[in-house]
């Protein structure tokens, strides 16, 4: 590791006000760009950021730990595995939500459908939401309470219930009308 690094690491790792302030400008800008680009908001970004810093910290920490990448690298790899991690989790609870709302006779065309598929089709379609939805079921999927959302939207509970109401409404809707939703339904029924 070349001496600059080195001493941006040690900075890092004491806690050092110029370097984590620097880590912030030259790489926080890069992880809101992404995960605007995929889906999130820059709220978003920053928690995952700070999240990426918290185990980036804990880590340098390790004494078998060996940094083979600059840490503003390292930072960025970490800050997209968190994201990466918190969209299949997100997409997983969208899938069970929205499945458990499907009462159609054939709801047991879901569950045989490969899950890879059905992560795919969920998430494509929760993508297409407006981001206001997207925010709203995120957060009722992060198990906020409605009056907790009501609060921090500053709105009403019943508003607030209305409005995933209509969001996951959508999202079915969207799920339901993909040509490929039909096709592996079609299939299902011709025993394919």
């Amino acid at each position: 590791m070349r001496k600059k690094d080195q001493r941006l690491v040690n900075g890092f790792i004491s806690g050092d006000l110029n370097v984590l302030e620097r880590c912030y400008q030259d790489h926080l800008p890069y992880v809101i760009r992404f995960i605007i680009k995929n889906g999130g908001s820059e709220e978003e970004a920053k928690d995952v950021f700070q999240d990426a810093m918290v185990i980036t910290h804990k880590k340098l920490r390790e004494r078998d730990f060996e940094l083979t990448s600059t840490l503003g690298t390292y930072l960025i790899g970490v800050s997209k595995k968190i994201w990466s991690n918190r969209q299949r989790k997100l997409t997983r609870e969208v899938k069970m939500e929205v499945t458990s709302d499907l009462e159609h006779p054939d709801d047991d065309v879901l569950e045989k459908w490969d899950e890879e598929e059905r992560v795919n089709l969920f998430q494509k379609h929760f993508l297409r939401l407006s981001q206001d939805c997207q925010d709203l079921l995120r957060l009722f999927f992060e198990k906020k309470s409605m009056k907790q959302i009501a609060e921090m939207r500053n709105t009403t509970e019943g508003y607030v219930k209305k409005r995933k109401f209509k969001c996951k409404s959508s999202l079915l809707k969207m799920v339901t009308e993909d040509p490929l939703f039909n096709e592996l339904k079609h299939h299902e029924k011709d025993g394919l």
